[in-house]
């Protein structure tokens, strides 16, 4: 058995319902989807680190880096098809650049909730910190440019992708940098 379908049972069997609820909430459009990327993120992998539930998959034969990126692959997968359907229903043709936003937005998030988690900051309060000081920023016309919110430059998906790694690697290292 491989560590993305561990992961899929694990989480629908644990956690079916919050994602449910994620999911159709992300249906509701780009303007409210950043916050339920936020919540996304929270609930994948950052609330098993947090509650130490991880533990029970490092039984099976798989490398922790495989858990990591499987969970980030299934809250890819949940937006893919979120922002297929939004883009669908609405008969927009804006599909690849909304669904690009919202994967570098939940790399961060992703990459933040966990390392947070780990380092017994809590897998929500912080991420939500950020997202909160990211949206007020963004208003300023010198920061919006490198707003993760935004995405009006290559510099805040290069943010987003360092810090998807920085989780990876303290993940990897069992939460020791």
């Amino acid at each position: 058995m491989n560590a993305f379908s561990l992961v899929i049972k694990k989480d629908f069997f644990e956690k079916s319902l919050a994602i449910a609820i994620v999911f159709f909430a992300l249906l509701l459009g780009a303007g409210v989807r950043p916050f339920f990327l936020v919540i996304l993120a929270a609930i994948l992998l950052a609330k098993d680190l947090e509650n130490g539930k991880y533990r029970m998959i490092l039984t099976f034969p798989v490398k922790r880096w495989q858990l990591h990126v499987s969970w980030y692959f299934l809250g890819v997968a949940i937006i893919t098809v979120s922002v297929m359907v939004s883009a669908g229903v609405r008969g927009s043709s804006s599909f690849l650049v909304d669904w690009a936003k919202s994967i570098s937005y939940f790399a961060f998030m992703y990459g933040l909730a966990s390392v947070t988690a780990q380092k017994g900051l809590g897998n929500f309060l912080f991420p939500f910190l950020v997202f909160i000081v990211d949206a007020g920023l963004s208003a300023s016309l010198v920061y919006s440019r490198y707003s993760l919110l935004n995405h009006a430059s290559v510099v805040p998906y290069l943010v987003s992708a360092g810090m998807y790694f920085v989780s990876l690697y303290v993940f990897s290292k069992e939460g020791s940098v």
